[in-house]
């Protein structure tokens, strides 16, 4: 993990996050922010992607079978 210190960050900022107890980056954190503080677009993978795809794929294959069954009763 890595400091919040090795970002470009105000003195105030440091020390705020300091108070708060943070001192170290979450792998996520030390990947991302250096990133979001230039401004660049962040894409990051989720764990949580497949099941994330299961559900759309759960939802899409009911409004389907929905629109199909209005379609019939056109």
């Amino acid at each position: 993990m890595s400091a919040f210190t090795a970002l470009p960050l105000t003195k105030p900022m440091i020390e705020n996050l300091e108070n708060l107890g943070y001192q170290e980056m979450t792998p996520v954190q030390a990947g991302s922010l250096p990133y979001v503080i230039k401004g660049e677009d962040l894409c990051w993978p989720s764990r949580s992607l497949w099941r994330i795809r299961g559900i759309l794929w759960w939802v899409l294959q009911g409004m389907a079978r929905f629109c199909f069954a209005m379609k019939q009763w056109d």
